[in-house]
């Protein structure tokens, strides 16, 4: 009897000093340059979570990285170096996102890497002396630099497409009232900007910009005052950029903006009576004359006034939900209230669309009504100082989800590509139902929260530039149709 006891304690000892299993991940592999093949050393590999928590490495100098104790999750993966980008696709493993379990033991990565542009050059005044210290700026991306003592420019780490190198010298900006002493100088560039296009790696030089000096111009003007309207401010946009407040008790609204350069601009005079916000906005181009006698008119602001309701009239969860406004002017004040009420102030004339984010699980935009008039997918015109209080937002809650699988031509599941859905014919402008995603490590894609009807889908192995797109969707997606509360699993085909 003692002995059965004695091995039976001992037996459940042994059980609970079992090993437990692990409990972290493991990633390692090799980085290389994606043209040549030779391994990269210094280049930052990391897995990065949604809690903007990492887990990094840096490459040796045989190109090899090791990330280790990796908690389970769903990570990004990036590599980052000077001098490269990260290639579109990875091989043994999806570009992103990857899905690690406890005790995954990934080997023998390889993440190639792209060898990025650049594009250099010269600018110079019209006498060939080297202009310094001029702001240069790269259309597509925003980049800019400024010229050294012997007016070089250069641009790095840039990828392949379609770029515009402007530069421009603004040194005539001042007040009106207060001319410079010197004599005021605008800088253009001779024949505009410089449209190029680089190729991978391409290191493209020779891009030079002659600067002409250009007379600056004026542009002057008269706001008409609103009841009880004191002070405002104006904001011009566009080839310059200016603020300049406005006192009607001095100027009694005239106005003049001095030093411009020659383009197309924007003028926005917003401004506040009683808490209520007024607005007036004109488009102009300034050419080779001075502009006079530019009228602005504020007009009185609008609202909108509406609920969001379920079709089926059960309570809906809009503890995340977001309301978008498109078509506006000036920056609208948009508030969700408690019970699926929601407010849009400070909207001016124009044609507006609304559209919702953030819905719970299982539902879709279904309808948009103002009054009787069916507005979701064409949009509405609203006129200054006008309240609509009647706009009911139907949301769906039998929507349908799609799910799917990329593969190739043998058949393989192709991780990390560009997936796109939308209706079929698709909606007008605002392409509400629409769905982008990028397949994971095992080719799968899902698309939830789908309004039921007909549909396209497509996958690439890298998305299109330019807008093209939207055509190669709409005549060579998949066509599928998608039920209320369907759950939809296609194949794609990609070469």
């Amino acid at each position: 009897m003692w002995f059965r006891l004695v091995v039976a304690i001992t037996l459940a000892h042994l059980a609970l000093a079992q090993p437990e299993g692990p409990k972290v991940a493991s990633l390692s592999g090799t980085v290389v340059d994606a043209q040549d093949g030779h391994v990269l050393s210094r280049v930052a590999v990391c897995l990065s979570a949604d809690s903007n928590e990492k887990v990094c490495d840096e490459t040796n100098a045989r190109g090899q990285f090791q990330l280790k104790d990796v908690p389970p999750y769903t990570y990004g993966l990036s590599a980052t170096r000077a001098g490269y980008f990260k290639a579109e696709a990875t091989s043994g493993i999806a570009s992103a996102p990857i899905t690690l379990q406890a005790g995954d033991t990934l080997r023998d990565i390889t993440v190639p890497m792209e060898r990025a542009a650049t594009i250099s050059g010269h600018v110079v005044f019209e006498d060939g002396e080297p202009f310094a210290n001029l702001p240069v700026r790269l259309g597509r991306q925003g980049a800019y630099t400024n010229t050294n003592d012997l007016g070089e420019y250069r641009f790095a780490n840039l990828r392949p497409g379609d770029y515009s190198v402007r530069a421009g010298a603004e040194r005539a900006s001042y007040e009106c009232a207060y001319p410079p002493l010197h004599k005021p100088h605008t800088y253009t560039v001779n024949g505009g900007d410089r449209e190029v296009h680089l190729e991978k790696g391409q290191q493209l030089g020779g891009v030079d910009l002659v600067m002409l000096d250009t007379p600056p111009r004026r542009v002057s003007g008269r706001v008409t005052p609103q009841k009880g309207m004191v002070r405002g401010s104006l904001r011009l946009t566009g080839q310059a950029q200016r603020r300049q407040p406005l006192d009607f008790g001095k100027t009694e609204g005239a106005f003049a903006l001095c030093g411009l350069l020659p383009g197309d601009y924007e003028l926005e005079f917003p401004a506040s009576v009683d808490g209520r916000t007024f607005f007036a906005m004109s488009k102009f181009t300034l050419g080779d004359e001075d502009f006079k006698d530019l009228e602005l008119t504020p007009e009185p602001s609008a609202a909108i006034r509406g609920a969001i309701v379920a079709d089926d009239g059960s309570k809906l969860d809009l503890a995340k939900a977001e309301i978008f406004l498109t078509g506006w002017r000036a920056q609208p004040r948009i508030q969700k209230q408690p019970g699926g009420g929601f407010s849009i102030d400070d909207i001016f004339s124009g044609d507006y669309r609304v559209a919702l984010g953030g819905l719970p699980p299982g539902t879709y935009m279904k309808s948009l009504r103002v009054g009787s008039r069916e507005v979701l997918d064409t949009g509405f015109t609203i006129h200054g100082g006008e309240l609509i209080d009647d706009v009911i937002f139907t949301i769906g809650t039998n929507a349908g989800t799609l799910t799917g699988r990329v593969v190739d031509a043998s058949g393989q599941s192709v991780p990390g590509l560009p997936v796109a859905l939308q209706p079929d014919p698709p909606h007008a402008d605002l392409e509400i139902h629409r769905c982008f995603g990028e397949t994971d490590q095992n080719g799968a894609f899902a698309c939830p929260g789908l309004a039921p009807g007909p549909y396209r889908v497509i996958a690439w192995r890298k998305f299109p530039d330019t807008n093209d797109w939207r055509d190669e969707l709409a005549t060579k997606g998949t066509k599928i149709e998608i039920p209320e509360r369907a759950q939809l699993s296609v194949t794609l085909n990609v070469p």
